[in-house]
């Protein structure tokens, strides 16, 4: 017997919801910068640095508010590396988030 979407047998089913486990790593942008180090890092926010990105499920790199594609920066243990030729004005936030999704 095949279901539709509006099915009620199927709908009722238990959905498990993932756990995970989240990490910001948050600085300011300077002028002309693309190479960002856990030096950078604003320490109110946290002291861990830049994670290991091959620990994690999901990176995502949000400047100025808005979520970046993968393909304008790339991220290895330590450094945080903007491969745009469009760089942030000085002063706009960074913010670089890792996520962990648990089995």
């Amino acid at each position: 017997m095949k279901c539709d979407i509006a099915c009620r047998k199927c709908s009722k089913k238990k959905r498990k919801v993932l756990k995970t486990d989240s990490y910001c790593y948050y600085t300011i942008s300077k002028e002309n910068e693309r190479l960002y180090s856990n030096d950078d890092e604003l320490r109110e926010y946290g002291t861990k640095g830049i994670p290991d990105p091959k620990k994690y499920s999901l990176v995502n790199l949000f400047i100025n508010g808005v979520l970046q594609p993968p393909g304008v920066y790339r991220v290895e243990k330590g450094i945080l590396i903007l491969k745009s030729c469009d760089l942030p004005a000085k002063g706009v936030p960074i913010i670089l988030q890792f996520i962990k999704i648990k089995r």
